[in-house]
């Protein structure tokens, strides 16, 4: 048997350095820590299982790896959507936009990394947050 097509596939370099992918990271994981500091779930309790903690933030981070929608806007959407759903109340226009510059970062980053590092780097900033909310619900509890 002869094989007569055959795909060649090149990788392609990251256009972003490790180090300033690094910078930017550190800035998406601290935005999103902030906009969680306005999320308070509807039980009022504070519960300490990592998809309480996250929040909304985490469905927009399992949406953004999955690719569920195309544009900005449908990522927003989804995100307040789930805030308003799960939260006390939705969220500040501040916070949107801030949810916003958020998620356009991401989406310029997910261009610039290949598809193949995009769920590392979905899934680091899902650990890096998930630290954040941690070390301030301790440091809040031991005050």
């Amino acid at each position: 048997m002869r094989i007569s097509h055959i795909v060649k596939m090149s990788r392609k370099p990251p256009e972003i350095n490790r180090t300033e992918l690094r910078g930017i990271l550190n800035k998406i994981s601290s935005d999103l820590n902030i906009y969680l500091n306005s999320f308070i779930p509807k039980s009022g309790e504070k519960a300490v299982t990592k998809h309480a903690i996250m929040g909304p933030v985490g469905k927009l981070l399992n949406a953004l790896e999955s690719d569920k929608f195309s544009t900005v806007d449908g990522y927003v959407g989804y995100t307040v959507n789930i805030h308003e759903n799960i939260g006390e109340r939705g969220p500040s226009q501040k916070d949107i936009d801030l949810l916003r510059s958020v998620t356009e970062r991401l989406l310029d980053i997910k261009t610039k990394v290949g598809l193949s590092r995009w769920p590392k780097i979905i899934r680091e900033i899902d650990y890096s947050v998930y630290f954040l909310r941690m070390k301030s619900l301790i440091e809040g509890g031991e005050k």
